[in-house]
């Protein structure tokens, strides 16, 4: 399928052709976007923390510091407040540990318990009288969001109750978090769910950069996606079925989810690609009966495997469903093998590749 990048995006990213990839133009008479907006309202806001270098994650700049918090306990928890002021009914709060691998690691730095909070009357983020929004407890993944009620408040904070059994002796290290605007919706979030391919590639390491966030905003200023990563090494389509039920209830408020999935299935057998059919049916059927939206990507090009025969299957799927397809991996990895690290998983420039490839691939979804 010939997919053309528009060409208003290409000249304002200044991204190459990209032959056969695709950024699907806007269907004639489409007036507006399929999202509603949902801005980030946290950076360059007022912080308050305890400890102090919380306002090292709240910059939306992957790499510029960590807000180191320590080992904290529900009798002395850590804490980091923004002052977001008055004006939206509903925020979304995301935070991501990123120096763990993947999606069910929280050894580096991930936190286990810990709560939302707004104030209406707070002065500085410590006093004043604050409600308890979200409470998590028992967390095992790297990275999460929450919506939350804001209807008359100015400040949030999370406050940072304890680690996970995993976290190691260093303590607490969260990189990111950030507040968006969903007051009209959470329409704009999304998940990049797969193997080590998409683990790695959307860590947030300055090398990976710019990120999907940062390359929407580029062709559409008024839009960042909310974006969460669930990567996990050696996953094929069954092992994403089976957590899918609990994935979907980690994230109620995630909208678009992204799936790169099947260079670890085995395809040598007739009923091997029977198998990855029925799995990614089967995982397509329940993203839409929660109300999500699946967009499933084709298996990168790699050296050791043809998994052309799987392309196949996941392009009948795409058809099947009428889905909005997502990025010709294959095609592009074939024609740059040069961007794969070790003839499987993507180099650095391979990585930032594939985050411009889904964003050209998605930008009939945004005004441009």
């Amino acid at each position: 399928m010939l997919r053309l990048i528009a060409t208003t995006a290409v000249c304002l990213l200044s991204w190459p052709s990209y032959g056969s990839e695709t950024a699907r133009p806007r269907p004639a008479g489409k007036e507006s976007p399929d999202f509603r907006a949902a801005p980030v309202v946290s950076i360059g806001a007022r912080v308050v923390s305890v400890p102090w270098d919380a306002k090292l994650a709240f910059t939306g700049q992957p790499g510029k510091g960590a807000w180191h918090a320590k080992l904290p306990t529900p009798e002395s928890p850590a804490m980091a407040a923004v002052d977001v002021g008055r004006g939206p009914s509903r925020l979304l709060l995301s935070w991501v540990a990123s120096g763990n691998p993947e999606y069910l690691d929280t050894t580096y730095g991930g936190p286990g318990s810990y709560r939302i909070e707004t104030s209406a009357d707070s002065t500085d983020g410590k006093d004043g009288t604050w409600k308890t929004v979200v409470t998590v407890t028992g967390n095992l993944v790297m990275n999460r969001a929450h919506s939350f009620d804001f209807t008359g408040q100015r400040w949030a904070r999370m406050v940072l109750t304890g680690p996970t059994p995993k976290t190691y002796k260093y303590g607490i290290q969260l990189d990111e978090i950030l507040l968006h605007d969903v007051s009209n919706g959470t329409d704009d979030s999304w998940i990049f769910v797969g193997d080590s391919i998409t683990a790695e590639i959307f860590r947030l390491t300055p090398a990976h950069q710019p990120s999907f966030p940062q390359l929407v905003q580029k062709v559409a200023p008024a839009y960042r996606p909310v974006v969460l990563r669930a990567g996990v090494g050696f996953f094929k389509s069954e092992n994403l079925l089976e957590q899918l039920p609990a994935w979907l209830a980690l994230n109620p408020d995630i909208q678009q989810w992204a799936i790169l999935i099947g260079s670890n299935d085995p395809n040598d057998q007739p009923y091997q690609m029977r198998s990855f059919r029925e799995h990614l049916e089967a995982i397509v059927i329940r993203l839409q009966a929660a109300g999500k939206r699946p967009i499933l990507a084709r298996i990168p090009f790699s050296t050791g495997k043809d998994v052309r025969n799987l392309n196949e299957q996941i392009d009948a799927v795409v058809k099947k469903f009428k889905l909005h397809p997502g990025p010709d991996l294959y095609a592009w990895f074939k024609a740059h093998p040069d961007q794969l690290r070790d003839g499987l998983h993507a180099n650095d420039e391979g990585a930032r590749s594939v985050q411009r490839l889904w964003v050209a691939t998605m930008l009939d979804l945004y005004p441009h």
